[in-house]
């Protein structure tokens, strides 16, 4: 397996392109069907690159595997508050490619970064589903610095490194009389959050006098410290969980709202 600091091939394995099946065309119709997700995380990456953004691609052969992403916490779009920390933005894996040393390939190249550097690293993990389990940064060494309903912060210190904590809460949900009120909390840095938000205005446009959408930006660090929150979406004021990118599932859930209004 190589790795390489080389971004090209990110979002493509964000949006779980089979590179099994591997040419141009289908690459430019996955592309154009995610392209609203994936401009906005080109834009994103442009603007932060100067800021100290890092991303990691790993290849067995010419196939990638997986990624990571890293960035200074002064610049990170995660609710993390601390000193002296890189921040993991996104550690993913393909499917095929897991339990296979991928991800602890990848975190150990972005520790050496932070390390070098003289910080600390750190990330929010889940306690449930695959996505940047818990348990996997636990068996690598990392804390458990705080918890808040299904996320888990977690770290590793460098040098006397002081434990982070979560950014409190800075957005209350409120209901909105006759309507269905959805709030989506959408980071630009994520390209599946882009593409599923457009995804979700489209499949909500037959309902648009009984919805009312609000959208949240929190690709900059400034609304992360505002809000406190990277990824959500609210129903009438209740959290649908904190990656709401099925936007088909979204909908399941707003439409029993719509027969009581």
């Amino acid at each position: 397996m190589k790795i390489y600091d080389d971004p090209s091939d990110q979002c493509l394995l964000c949006v779980g392109y089979d590179f099994e099946d591997d040419y141009p065309l289908q690459r430019e119709l996955t592309l154009r069907r995610y392209k609203d997700g994936v401009r906005q995380k080109e834009w994103w990456r442009y603007h932060h690159a100067y800021l100290g953004l890092k991303t990691w691609v790993a290849y067995r052969g010419a196939k990638p595997v997986g990624h990571i992403e890293l960035i200074p916490i002064e610049h990170a779009p995660r609710p993390i508050s601390g000193k002296d920390l890189m921040v993991i933005n996104c550690l993913h894996v393909a499917e095929d490619a897991q339990n296979r040393g991928v991800g602890s390939s990848l975190l150990r190249v972005a520790e050496e970064h932070a390390f070098s550097r003289g910080k600390g690293i750190s990330t929010i993990s889940w306690k449930i589903g695959q996505f940047m389990p818990s348990s996997f940064y636990e068996h690598m060494g990392y804390q458990i610095a705080s918890t808040r309903r299904e996320e888990i912060l977690v770290y590793k210190p460098h040098n006397g490194t002081p434990e982070p904590s979560f950014i409190p809460l800075g957005y209350q949900p409120i209901k909105v009389k006759d309507k269905v009120s959805i709030v989506y909390f959408h980071c630009s840095q994520c390209p599946k959050s882009g593409w599923a938000l457009n995804e979700l205005k489209k499949k909500i446009k037959p309902f648009q006098d009984q919805i009312l959408l609000q959208i949240f930006e929190t690709g900059e660090r400034k609304e992360i410290e505002r809000l406190g929150i990277a990824h959500k979406a609210y129903i009438n004021g209740c959290p649908m969980g904190s990656f709401p990118q099925d936007p088909d599932l979204l909908l399941q859930e707003i439409e029993p709202h719509l027969t009581t209004i």
